[in-house]
């Protein structure tokens, strides 16, 4: 039998949890379980993390759906940082792990889906019919352009196929693999577009709102940000998310923020509660410092806040850049300013249609059809 007729299953090794804010990899293996039977591996949590925690040690086990199996990072053998043989060792045991429960599914084919370099070790031990790799960041996390590193560039060089999310990000990782393809992020575009009731805890914020909805870290312009809600005290400006901050500088912005009686914080909202939090805003925030690694990115939260219609105002990284006609940019606290009252001005508009009608075209459902189909031809 060819590899293209028998059934397949996809093992995808990620970088996190499945119960994390929801990233480009929740959307894509969600839906690509619709067609084939998917294996979602994180790594292994470190094992002194495991101590502090007293996690006992827990099977393997299928959650989400039927379709969908998740060995989470607390999940069988903890991890360790060195050495590194034993720390490869254990990603290939968990690759394994969602090997076998794919056979047991009836799969007789395996689509191996890397996302992360580093768990490129299970390329020599998991028997498989073709291999993904996705690219959907910088993955040095430089913040000025950096050379590929030699691991990474053979992991391009060895796979079916590579996905990145940007135009940047093809200059950059491009011309190595000729089958390299561009596929943006996207968004649940009826999910967004449907109108929702406003939340009970975002009721109580007077307007005009600027939102930022997503994950707090690093990248965002956080000066920026304590500059806009120090002088535009006559805007609420509201943050919504969870934080994944490894730097102090972070969590002392954020404590600045929390002491400004304009800012209001209302932290981590599930996946389905989300649209109904962009939908309440004026205007859609997206302060991005900018430097190499930024203009890498094609933000999800660009994506769900044109679908649901409201004006988006972005510093000028790469992926905005590309579609000025829907988004608004500014560069500095002035401009940013003067861009605000802008954005609720010019609210009525053919830049809702516009936006509307991108976030259409980048529907999470399009964009998972086409790897699906890519899937099947091996």
């Amino acid at each position: 039998m060819s590899a293209a007729r028998q059934r397949r299953g996809v093992l995808a090794l990620v970088p996190d949890d499945w119960d994390v804010a929801w990233q480009r990899r929740h959307q894509v293996l969600t839906r690509l379980a619709g067609y084939y039977p998917v294996a979602w591996i994180s790594p292994a949590l470190h094992w002194r993390e495991r101590l502090r925690q007293r996690n006992v040690l827990k099977p393997p086990r299928a959650v989400a759906t039927s379709r969908l199996f998740t060995l989470t990072s607390r999940d069988d053998l903890p991890t360790v940082n060195a050495p590194r043989q034993l720390r490869d060792a254990i990603v290939r045991r968990r690759a394994r792990l969602g090997a076998m429960w794919l056979r047991d599914q009836g799969c007789e084919a395996i689509e191996l889906q890397i996302w992360l370099p580093e768990l490129a070790v299970a390329l020599d031990v998991i028997d498989h019919a073709s291999v993904s790799y996705h690219i959907d960041d910088e993955y040095s996390w430089s913040t000025i352009d950096a050379p590929l590193p030699d691991e990474e560039r053979r992991l391009i060089e060895r796979v079916d196929r590579v996905y990145v999310t940007s135009r940047k990000l093809l200059e950059t990782k491009g011309g190595i693999n000729p089958n390299t393809l561009v596929s943006p992020n996207g968004v649940d575009y009826a999910l967004f577009s449907t109108p929702r009731t406003e939340p009970d805890d975002l009721a109580r914020v007077p307007h005009p709102r600027a939102g930022y909805v997503g994950v707090l870290k690093e990248q965002l312009d956080w000066d920026l940000l304590i500059a806009l809600a120090t002088t535009r005290s006559d805007w609420s400006f509201v943050i919504v998310g969870p934080v994944r901050a490894v730097h102090e500088s972070v969590h002392e912005s954020l404590a600045a923020l929390t002491r400004l009686a304009n800012v209001y914080m209302l932290g981590e909202k599930s996946p389905q509660a989300l649209p109904a939090y962009v939908q309440a805003m004026d205007v859609a925030l997206l302060p991005y410092r900018r430097n190499a690694y930024t203009d890498a990115i094609d933000p999800l939260k660009l994506y769900e806040a044109l679908a649901a219609g409201i004006p988006v105002v972005s510093t000028p990284i790469r992926t905005v850049l590309e579609m000025e006609d829907a988004v608004m940019t500014a560069d500095g606290a002035e401009q940013w300013s003067e861009a605000l009252s802008s954005a609720i001005d010019s609210r009525s508009n053919d830049r809702r249609a516009k936006g509307q009608r991108i976030a259409r075209e980048h529907d999470w459902n399009i964009i998972v059809a086409r790897m699906a189909e890519s899937i099947a031809r091996g």
